[in-house]
């Protein structure tokens, strides 16, 4: 592939996710109420996945993949919820390869909409960051390492408690790197 086939394919990818994320967000969705009338969430616990796998270049390939877990500890407090994920990578390139593990937990908080599911969040918490394999991360003396994190994203309703979970953030564990995480699904319970 030429440089500008590449290009054009990035561009028209990035305009097709960015159009269906509009398209998900028009999708009227079902809100529980509690006895006074108010809107409340569906589910005390959240459990999602993130998965990407991406071909960088021709000599180089990319698997992410991250289960987590959140719960709402305090139902007076259901905007507040705590937990984490863990995140492996691995990245093959000409010549070796390297595995990373990282460990992320904090609270996250959600803000607007009238139910967890279709809520934008937040989450900052603690980081643990360990790497192994023959490619070295020359960003850093080492990449392994403790550090913070921050993660921003929107949960889209797809129905029956499952959500669309995209997201993006920076950690600083060891090196510092943004974490894209534009497929991710959610459910609630």
């Amino acid at each position: 592939m030429y440089p500008k086939q590449v290009g054009n394919r990035s561009r028209t990818a990035l305009l097709a996710l960015i159009a269906l994320f509009i398209g998900l967000s028009a999708i009227p969705t079902a809100q529980a109420q509690d006895k006074k009338g108010v809107a409340v969430s569906t589910g005390r616990f959240e459990a999602f996945m993130s998965a990407l796998y991406m071909g960088i270049s021709r000599g180089s390939t990319q698997l992410d993949l991250a289960p987590g877990f959140h719960m709402v500890l305090f139902p007076k407090l259901s905007w507040l919820q705590v937990g984490g994920d863990i995140t492996y990578q691995k990245i093959a390139v000409a010549g070796g390869s390297t595995t990373n593990f990282m460990i992320m937990a904090g609270p996250t908080g959600n803000l607007g909409g009238a139910t967890l599911n279709e809520s934008f969040f937040v989450s900052l918490g603690l980081a643990i960051r360990s790497g192994s394999g023959d490619v070295v991360d020359t960003t850093a003396e080492s990449p392994n390492g403790f550090g913070f994190y921050f993660i921003a994203g929107k949960r889209f309703p797809i129905g029956g408690g499952w959500c669309l979970r995209p997201s993006m953030g920076v950690v600083a564990a060891g090196s510092t790197g943004i974490i894209v995480r534009p497929f991710a699904i959610s459910y609630h319970f």
